[in-house]
């Protein structure tokens, strides 16, 4: 069987000829309309193979993300036990044959708490696009803009 990218050439070419007026052609091209829908048939099939390995797939994601994180809060909830039992204890650390634990500060700058609201010399303005506002001028009003501008949508292939 011919591949995809023969019969597409095949079909255009009786395209051509049909156009052209021409109702001399070999049989062999009345034939390559079937032959293209079988591929594109069996293009289908593939698709719809994939499509399900695909969502197989995202599945099992799901399955093992879930799985990592019950591990991470198992993991948090143990270090918060040790963590509650050295303060506690007033213990700094503890020495293991295996292990050293160490209750240690966290670096970085100190968290910083508004207990009010903030006066206005303490914040900065953020100036972000107004994107429907500039939609509406090149769609409805029909507006020039040097700084922006639609682009055509795009299409796509749907399987039914």
């Amino acid at each position: 069987m011919s591949s995809l990218y023969e019969l597409t050439g095949k079909y255009l070419q009786i395209q051509a000829v049909m156009e052209d007026g021409d109702e001399e052609y070999p049989f062999e091209l009345l034939t390559v309309g079937e032959d293209l829908n079988q591929k594109i048939e069996n293009y289908g099939r593939i698709i719809r193979n994939l499509e399900a390995d695909t969502n197989a797939y995202a599945d099992e994601i799901k399955r093992l993300t879930e799985k990592m994180k019950a591990a991470q809060r198992g993991v948090e909830r143990m270090k918060q036990a040790v963590y509650d039992s050295m303060k506690a204890t007033g213990r700094k650390k503890v020495k293991t044959d295996l292990f050293d634990f160490t209750i240690a500060g966290k670096g970085g700058l100190k968290p910083l708490v508004f207990d009010k609201e903030v006066p206005q010399e303490y914040c900065k303005v953020v100036y972000q696009p107004d994107k429907e506002k500039i939609r509406k001028a090149i769609e409805e009003d029909g507006e020039y803009l040097e700084f922006a501008h639609l682009e055509e949508r795009g299409e796509y292939l749907r399987i039914k």
